[in-house]
């Protein structure tokens, strides 16, 4: 492929493919339908784009529904590339497949509408024309520009395999957006991994806005929250997977997903890993507690054989579409049968592929140091901060030292935030009035100013009679 030479039309955030091809253009010829997709976008770039055009975007470009009419409207109207700081997964796989460059381009806020870019998609070279500024990203890799040469997998797999097949899986796992990729190099990073628990999107959103490289959503606080329930074993594979997408939705970093059991045997734990991936998690855990499970920290567990433990560890493995997303196994022998066969659990699971080991709850730093210097040398080790529960708390570099990477702590938002909730009711039933107490809550301005109401709000105007 030459390079791509275009004028830049400018997107923002969060640019969603159902906004991009809404379902009532769907029946529409081709080229009444692209116009009709991009209108829905930007009505100066649906009528004025011009062949080798370059959009340009900022975070999450094609979230929303797997509407491939979004990168074949983009296709139609000539569009040459598009570069966004980060894309929505699956239209960054539709995009490759219908031949349009998608690429990672952190610098979006520097060009300005018409600037003139000249893209080499292979090499990354990007130069602004305009301004003279040379910028320098991950090209696309070779075997995806072949198919982008070609003018995209997608009619080809439709003519000779049937449309059930149109999905390459190695564009996934090659996909420069992973967040699942993502994680691991920060598995394989200096330093240690600290993820705060989350339960919803807004846990979520002050988790990414705070700066945390990572999030954890806890099992436990989704039953807390949810469904105002302990944590044993009453949360649906689907009510966690509804969690996720919401949580995804609002976050870019990446996200480990309690997964319990996988709930049910080794063929659940294949649709629990499918339905989360795609609902968007980077890691998913799981545990060998027999049904019902319980709060790792709480008494009356019981334990799966190892040898189906290890064959669901396996199933997860083969369910994986994105080789990059992260396996987790936990292992809950300590509290059982004590720390001896926690560590040889622990090593059939790293036996058996395991991404990552969690030996829950060690009673002292005696049983983290054994666990770390056993197991820590072959895999990535997983530390669980309970406040309150049985593990002694630690800092994270502490249990760096010992051989841990992964730090969750996947009950502190809920129990802050329920004990501020329980503070303030008991003033508000006091006194009658929050007038007390406004110096430890966000005011309205404040809450808007978090969740972005005013930048939805000037996208909602766009769309407006």
């Amino acid at each position: 492929m030459n390079t791509i030479n275009g004028r830049a039309w400018v997107f923002g955030d969060d640019v969603n493919t159902d906004v991009m091809a809404p379902g009532l253009y769907f029946k529409l010829p081709m080229a009444e339908m692209a116009t009709h997709c991009m209108e829905a976008i930007d009505p100066d770039f649906a009528r004025n784009v011009q062949p080798g055009d370059v959009v340009l975007a900022g975070r999450n470009f094609g979230i929303g529904s797997a509407r491939e009419q979004a990168p074949m409207a983009l296709q139609h109207l000539g569009v040459g590339a598009v570069l966004a700081q980060s894309f929505g997964r699956i239209f960054y796989r539709n995009a490759l497949n219908f031949g349009i460059p998608a690429i990672i381009f952190p610098w979006a806020a520097e060009i300005s509408p018409g600037d003139e870019l000249e893209i080499d998609p292979i090499s990354g070279g990007i130069v602004n024309r305009t301004t003279g500024k040379v910028y320098s990203v991950n090209g696309l890799p070779g075997h995806l520009m072949t198919m982008v040469e070609a003018g995209g997998l997608m009619p080809h797999l439709k003519n000779k395999l049937g449309r059930k097949n149109e999905e390459p899986l190695w564009i996934m796992s090659d996909g420069i957006t992973s967040h699942a990729q993502r994680l691991r190099e920060l598995l394989t990073g200096e330093g240690p991994i600290i993820a705060p628990g989350v339960y919803d999107a807004l846990t979520g959103l002050l988790v990414q806005q705070a700066g945390f490289d990572c999030a954890y959503l806890s099992g436990a606080s989704a039953s807390f929250t949810r469904l105002g329930r302990p944590d044993l074993g009453l949360m649906t594979m689907t009510e966690v997977a509804e969690t996720v997408s919401n949580i995804r939705e609002r976050i870019d970093i990446p996200l480990v997903v309690d997964g319990d059991t996988g709930f049910g045997n080794a063929l659940n734990v294949q649709r629990t890993v499918r339905l989360f991936e795609r609902m968007g998690a980077s890691g998913i855990q799981l545990e060998d507690q027999m049904m019902p499970k319980r709060c790792g920290h709480l008494e009356g567990k019981q334990l799966v054989p190892v040898a189906e433990m290890q064959g669901k560890i396996h199933a997860a493995l083969d369910a994986r579409t994105d080789d990059a997303t992260v396996i987790i196994a936990r292992t809950d022998a300590i509290a059982v049968t004590g720390i001896e066969e926690a560590l040889e659990r622990g090593a059939a699971y790293i036996d058996a592929g395991a991404d990552v080991l969690f030996v829950e709850s060690p009673l002292n730093e005696a049983q983290l140091a054994r666990i770390g210097t056993t197991l820590g040398p072959r895999i990535p080790l997983l530390a669980n901060m309970v406040e309150g529960g049985k593990t002694p708390l630690h800092s994270a570099d502490e249990l760096a030292h010992l051989g841990f990477k992964l730090v969750i702590f996947p009950g502190a938002m809920l129990r802050v935030l329920s004990r501020a909730g329980a503070e303030y009711l008991q003033t508000l039933r006091r006194d009658g009035t929050t007038a007390g107490i406004l110096d430890r809550m966000f005011d309205f301005n404040q809450v808007n100013d978090l969740i972005g109401t005013d930048e939805l709000i000037k996208i909602s105007d766009k769309y407006s009679l």
